[in-house]
């Protein structure tokens, strides 16, 4: 997922000729993350002007929006993918070169990949559309539509081979065939979010109204024919929630109100697999309200502030998580962490500007960042835990022309 401009140091090579066909039958076959020879340069060019261009003469001309990213999808510290609104760009060199690898109609909202070639994605075909589901088998230079159904999902979690599991608004379903069928599996009524582990372990966020307002998260054990509650939160506001989950580490995002661009929310978090919680931070604002499970005052907060939204979560290892969040208000993204699931929270400097944002981590230590909105569209490598970021690639908003 590389190769950009000042990539190559003609001079040094005995046959320019053989570079440039190396080059053409790159392109030709599509991109599949091979790492550049040992001799090509590592002088990285962060101004994406080149690459932008040529990004915005491929994407179809429907496409109104400015070109901002969406989502980041990285396989290993060195190689990865950034979807946007009508393009998926990759590097295989930690960001020092970025290559375009699909432009056109798909403006992708999600990608998951499990390897160089085999991957999902959540896309729409023209804007204030529902996305569709995708797959490729070629690193994401050609897509395909498996599924005709009219189920229209909101997050998708590609597991090993044909198997994976997809969301809706209400609902959970799960595919054996590569997405091409989808069946329903039994969850509690007034689901808002949800996250399965395999066929059998999962997690639902259930609303709650009346004298009890509130959330409940429900665990199942035998693939949703029994649920259970796990825990119970009050909240004067429910707007829905999110679970992550890996291994023993369950959480859980609950959101009460937003207003004045800041977003009330709590996160909680279980070490062993939903049997005990806590709640790691309450974020309380002005605009918001109460925070789920706190008073006015709230308890702590999340990243970017002032009343930041939160962006994805990521896991490494068994107890370490981080959370992306952008706060419109203060024009800044940052992430947050924790090293013991939960035990304890740190919320890192908030020195990117933008105002929502999307990472992927690797390590304890290195991850990256896309700045999704189309004001600041650009994307950071951290490899100090997101205490530090540098710029990898940036675009330039057409409103700053």
């Amino acid at each position: 997922m590389k190769m950009k401009d000042n990539r190559f140091q003609y001079g040094s090579y005995p046959s320019l000729s053989i570079m440039m066909a190396f080059v053409l039958l790159l392109g030709m076959v599509g991109w599949s993350g091979t790492p550049a020879s040992a001799a090509t340069s590592k002088v990285c060019d962060v101004n994406g002007t080149t690459l932008q261009s040529q990004l915005e003469q491929g994407r179809s001309s429907s496409i109104q929006e400015d070109i901002h990213f969406t989502d980041t999808d990285f396989l290993s510290q060195t190689t990865g993918r950034v979807a946007g609104n009508g393009f998926l760009i990759g590097t295989s060199d930690g960001g020092c070169h970025w290559q375009k690898i699909y432009t056109g109609t798909w403006q992708f909202s999600q990608i998951e990949f499990t390897s160089n070639t085999q991957g999902w994605a959540l896309a729409s075909a023209a804007s204030g559309q529902k996305p569709v589901f995708l797959t490729t088998t070629d690193g994401g230079t050609t897509w395909k539509k498996p599924y005709n159904g009219n189920l229209r999902f909101t997050k998708i979690d590609k597991k090993s081979g044909s198997t994976g599991f997809a969301y809706t608004t209400s609902g959970v379903y799960k595919t054996i065939n590569g997405g091409a069928a989808w069946t329903a599996i039994p969850t509690p009524a007034n689901t808002r979010g949800g996250y399965f582990q395999d066929s059998n372990t999962g997690w639902v966020v259930k609303t709650v109204s009346g004298s009890n307002s509130g959330y409940r998260i429900m665990q199942t054990i035998d693939g949703g024919n029994k649920w259970t509650t796990s825990l119970s939160v009050g909240s004067l506001e429910v707007s829905g929630g999110e679970i992550y989950a890996s291994g023993k580490q369950v959480w859980a995002i609950l959101y009460s109100g937003s207003g004045m661009s800041q977003v009330s929310y709590s996160v909680y978090a279980s070490a062993d697999s939903g049997t005990s919680w806590r709640q790691v931070f309450g974020q309380s604002t002005a605009g918001g309200g109460k925070a789920p499970g706190t008073g006015a005052l709230g308890n702590g907060e999340g990243p970017a502030q002032p009343g930041g939204q939160p962006g994805n979560m990521q896991f490494v290892g068994n107890t370490i998580a981080y959370l992306a969040g952008g706060s419109p208000a203060g024009g800044k993204v940052a992430v947050g962490r924790s090293l013991d699931s939960g035990k304890t929270w740190k919320n890192m400097p908030a020195t990117i500007d933008g105002s929502s944002a999307n990472i992927s981590f690797l390590s304890q230590n290195v991850g990256y960042l896309a700045v999704t909105d189309s004001l600041t569209p650009s994307i950071y490598m951290t490899k100090d835990g997101g205490k530090t970021w540098s710029a990898t690639l940036k675009f330039t908003a057409k409103d700053n022309n």
